[in-house]
């Protein structure tokens, strides 16, 4: 990525305006903590999208016990990809 390429992040996260971020790695750093937040918030998307990244890209111990949790919390809170897919786990 050239040096003046920049990721911004969405106006609905920061009440200031944009925020500028000189990698990718910190985008996704911060895109996880947001997603993160809101699924303990009780966000049923979000829990999906953590169980999702947690399957995916996950590299810690427990990560299949972690991940289901999530998608149980989705699941029980109406979210149809997380029902589906605990169905087929």
């Amino acid at each position: 990525m050239a040096e003046q390429e920049k990721i911004i992040r969405p106006d609905s996260f920061d009440p200031d305006g944009p925020q500028h971020f000189a990698t990718e790695e910190e985008a996704a750093k911060f895109a996880l903590e947001q997603t993160t937040a809101r699924a303990h918030a009780g966000d049923p998307a979000a829990q999906y999208a953590l169980a999702l990244a947690i399957l995916h890209f996950g590299d810690f111990p427990r990560k299949e016990e972690t991940a289901i949790m999530w998608l149980k919390r989705a699941a029980a809170a109406g979210n149809v990809p997380a029902q589906l897919l605990l169905k087929d786990l």
